[in-house]
C-alpha cells in the first residue's frame, strides 16, 4: 500500500437498486482498489451524521483527511473540517440552475463553487461546467474497469451458456392472456392517501403559483412517484433459468430512467432480426423487489403495442445478480447494444467492451471519449430538446435522438458479420478490449486519480 500521510473520507448514497443516484455506489466500488493505494479510507452513506466524526478519527490518528463525496451536487455534503472534493456525473449540456430562493442546492454552478475540486468521468461533463461559468478545478477521471472483465473469455460462435436466474422470455407461449397491466396501481398506504387527497381535492382549488410550490413540496416530502406494487403479478410467465446461444445482444438499464430509450432498442431489434430464431436480446432490468413487476409490465405493455410476430427472442432478467452471475451474462453475450439519449459514463458499456464484446452504441456525451467504429457500430444521433426531471426540479436542455433506421440496419449488419465474417468480429472484439485497457484499466486510471487527489489535498490549480 502506498502511504502519503493522508486519508480519505468517502461519502455516497446508500445503494438502492433502481432508485435515483443508485449508480454512485457502484462507482465507489470501482475506485476502492485505487483508494486503498492512496491511504486509509472510511466510507459513509449518511454523510450528515458521519463525515465529521470520521474526519476527527483520522486527525486523532495523525492523518490529514480529505472528504471525497460521490453524489449529485444537489444532495452533496460539504465537510466543515476538511477540504472537499466531489465526484459528479452529468449528461446534459446545461447545468441545473435554480430560479427561486427556496432551495439553492439545485443551482449546480453555485454549489460547484463551494467545493475545492471537482472530479468527473467525461470531457462532456467538464465542458458543461465550464459553460456554466464554474471555475473550480475539474479533473476528468475515467471510472476504472474491474480486472475480471479483461480476463473474461472472448465469445465463441458454438458456445451455450445457461444462467440460473429467473427470466421472462418473448415470444409468449400461445396460451398466455394478451393483456397489459396498467403502469400505476392504487396505493392504499397513508402516503398514498395523502397524495390522492392532495391531487384530487386540494390542488384544483388553489392558484397556479401555489400549485407549483405545493408540487415541489410534495416531491421533497415523498420523492418521485415510483409505484410500489407488492403482490401484483406480471402476465409474462417466468422461467426458472435462461439458456443462451446463437447471437446474443445485451442491454442493462434502469427502466425508470427516460434517457435509456430501451423502447427504440426493442422495436429496432424486432424489426431487424424478427425472422432469426438464433438471435436474442437480453435486457437486464436494474430493478428488484416491488419495483420489478412494474418494470416487467412496462416492457410487456410496449411489446404488445408493437404487435409484431417474430421468432427471435427477447429475455428480461431482473433483480440483483452476483458478480459471478453478471460475468456469466456477459460471457453469454455476443454484443452490447444501447440506444441511450445521454450518459455521464455508461459503465455497463465500458464493462462489456473490456470483456471483448463489440457494441452498437451512439457516440455522444461521455461515450465520445472512448467508443469508436473500430469497436462496433456507431449509431448516428442528433440533438433534440429535452425536459428531464432531476431530483425535484425540471431541466429544459437537450439530449440525443438516435437514428432508428440506422439502428435497425446495424442490428442486421452485426448479425450478418458474426455469421459470415467471424475474423472481422474477432478484430472488433480485440480492439474493444485493447481500447478499454488503455482508457480505463486500474493501472491507467491510477496516475490520473493519484494526481487529482494530490491536487485536491494541496489546493493546486
Amino acid at each position: 500500500m502506498e502511504r502519503h500521510g493522508q486519508a480519505v473520507v468517502v461519502s455516497h448514497p446508500a445503494p438502492v437498486l433502481g432508485r435515483d443516484n443508485y449508480s454512485y455506489s457502484f462507482v465507489v466500488q470501482q475506485f476502492r482498489p485505487l483508494l486503498a493505494r492512496w491511504g486509509p479510507t472510511r466510507e459513509v452513506n449518511q454523510p450528515e451524521s458521519r463525515v465529521e466524526f470520521s474526519l476527527r478519527r483520522f486527525r486523532q490518528a495523525g492523518l490529514e483527511p480529505l472528504h471525497l463525496g460521490f453524489s449529485p451536487l444537489h444532495v452533496a455534503y460539504l465537510a466543515r473540517q476538511a477540504r472537499n472534493a466531489a465526484f459528479v456525473f452529468w449528461e446534459y449540456p446545461d447545468l441545473l440552475q435554480r430560479q427561486t430562493e427556496d432551495d439553492l442546492r439545485y443551482d449546480w454552478a453555485r454549489m460547484a463553487k463551494r467545493f475545492d475540486r471537482l472530479f468527473t468521468a467525461s470531457t462532456f461533463t467538464q465542458e458543461a461546467f465550464w459553460r456554466a461559468g464554474v471555475r473550480t478545478p475539474i479533473d476528468v477521471i475515467p471510472v476504472p474497469v474491474a480486472p475480471r472483465w479483461f480476463e473474461l473469455p472472448l465469445w465463441q460462435a458454438n458456445q451455450s451458456v445457461r444462467l440460473e436466474v429467473p427470466a421472462f422470455v418473448y415470444p409468449l407461449p400461445p396460451d398466455t392472456p394478451n393483456i397489459a397491466l396498467p403502469y400505476a396501481h392504487r396505493d392504499r398506504s397513508w402516503r398514498g392517501r395523502v397524495k390522492a387527497f392532495y391531487r384530487r381535492r386540494l390542488l384544483p382549488l388553489l392558484p397556479e403559483a401555489l400549485q407549483q410550490r405545493l408540487r415541489r413540496t410534495m416531491r421533497l416530502l415523498f420523492g418521485q412517484p415510483i409505484p410500489q406494487i407488492a403482490g401484483v403479478e406480471t402476465p409474462v410467465p417466468r422461467q426458472a433459468g435462461l439458456e443462451l446461444s446463437g447471437v446474443v445482444y445485451l442491454h442493462l438499464c434502469n427502466p425508470y430512467d427516460e434517457r435509456k430509450n430501451w423502447q427504440d432498442l426493442v422495436a429496432a431489434f424486432l424489426e431487424a432480426l424478427g425472422d432469426c430464431p438464433d438471435a436474442t436480446l437480453v435486457i437486464k432490468l436494474v430493478a428488484e423487489g416491488s419495483l420489478l413487476p412494474h418494470a416487467i409490465n412496462a416492457v410487456n405493455t410496449f411489446y404488445l403495442a408493437v404487435a409484431r410476430e417474430h421468432c427471435c427472442r427477447i429475455a428480461l432478467v431482473g433483480g440483483y445478480l452476483s458478480d459471478e452471475q453478471m460475468s456469466e451474462l456477459i460471457r453469454a453475450s455476443t454484443y452490447y447494444a444501447t440506444a441511450t439519449r445521454a450518459e455521464g459514463a455508461n459503465l455497463p458499456l465500458m464493462d462489456a467492451l473490456a470483456a471483448g464484446r463489440p457494441a452498437l452504441s451512439p457516440r455522444h456525451t461521455s461515450m465520445r471519449d472512448y467508443f469508436t467504429a473500430d469497436m462496433g457500430w456507431v449509431v448516428p444521433s442528433t440533438d433534440e430538446p429535452a425536459a428531464v426531471t432531476v431530483g425535484r426540479e425540471r431541466l429544459l436542455s437537450r439530449w440525443q435522438r438516435v437514428d432508428f433506421a440506422a439502428l435497425v440496419n446495424q442490428f442486421r449488419a452485426s448479425y450478418e458479420l458474426v455469421r459470415r465474417s467471424p475474423d472481422r468480429y474477432s478484430a472488433l472484439a480485440r480492439a474493444a478490449r485493447q481500447r478499454m485497457h488503455e482508457y480505463a484499466s486500474l493501472e491507467r486510471v491510477w496516475p490520473i486519480f493519484r494526481a487529482a487527489l494530490e491536487a485536491a489535498v494541496g489546493g493546486a490549480q
